[in-house]
C-alpha cells in the first residue's frame, strides 16, 4: 500500500479489513480495503492531516488537519458527510455517544453525536462500481441482494454488513423467489442461488437455465 511520502498517520476500520492514511506532503486521506489493495482518495482538506479516528459502531471517520477543520466521512466507503471548524476531532466515548475535541490554546469539550434512528445505508466494497443493475429484499426482510457489473452482493439488513459476495458477469437483475433462494437474470441465463448461511462465504449458483 504505497504513498505519496511518508505516512503520517492511520486508523484501522473496526472491521480490520479498512484502513485510513495520510502522509507528509500532501492533504489527501486514502481509504483502504486491504484485502484487495484498493483505496479511495478523500479530499477536502487543505493542509496536512495529523488525526484520523473511527467510531466503534463503524459508521463514521472523522480527520482533522492544521487547515483548522474537523471533516466527518462515512466509514464504509469515504462518502464526505460534514465539516466542522469549531475544533479538532480527537476521539470518541466508549458508547458512541460523545466526541471530545480540542481547540488551539483554548482546552477542550465534546461533542454529543446524535444519529439517525431510522437511515441505515448499504455500501459496496471500495473500487467497486457503484453502477447497481438490480436490488431486492428477502421476504423476512433480514437480507438484501445486491447485483453491480462485478457480481452479486448479499447484506445483512440490521447491521449494513456485506455477508457474501460472488463474482459474476452481466447481471441485469435479481429477486427473491423465498428466504433461502434468490434468482439472477443475466444476458446469458437465468440461475439459482442458495442463501449462503452460517459460515459460508460466497454464493453458489445452484442451477443456470439457458436462454
Amino acid at each position: 500500500m504505497s504513498h505519496a511520502g511518508e505516512v503520517e498517520t492511520f486508523a484501522w476500520h473496526p472491521d480490520s479489513r479498512r484502513l485510513a492514511s495520510t502522509s507528509r506532503g500532501t492533504s489527501e486521506i486514502r481509504l483502504w480495503d486491504t484485502a484487495t489493495g484498493k483505496y479511495r482518495t478523500l479530499q477536502g482538506h487543505a493542509e496536512l492531516v495529523p488525526n484520523l479516528v473511527f467510531d466503534h459502531r463503524a459508521d463514521l471517520l472523522i480527520s482533522y488537519s492544521w487547515d483548522g477543520s474537523t471533516r466527518f466521512w462515512q466509514a464504509s466507503d469515504g462518502e464526505f458527510l460534514f465539516v466542522s471548524r469549531a475544533g479538532f476531532g480527537m476521539a470518541f466515548d466508549a458508547n458512541d455517544g460523545m466526541l471530545a475535541y480540542a481547540r488551539e490554546q483554548q482546552g477542550f469539550g465534546l461533542w454529543k453525536i446524535d444519529r439517525s434512528p431510522v437511515y441505515r445505508e448499504l455500501t459496496l466494497g471500495i473500487g467497486d462500481s457503484p453502477y447497481i443493475t438490480g436490488f431486492d429484499f428477502s421476504p423476512n426482510g433480514q437480507e438484501a441482494a445486491v447485483v453491480n457489473p462485478e457480481g452479486l452482493h448479499l447484506f445483512d439488513v440490521a447491521t449494513v454488513n456485506e455477508r457474501s459476495f460472488s463474482p459474476a458477469e452481466n447481471l441485469l437483475s435479481v429477486w427473491f423467489g423465498n428466504d433461502n433462494q434468490a434468482v439472477t437474470i443475466s444476458r446469458h441465463d437465468i440461475s439459482f442461488w442458495p442463501v449462503p448461511r452460517d459460515a459460508e462465504k460466497h454464493w453458489q449458483a445452484e442451477s443456470r437455465e439457458a436462454d
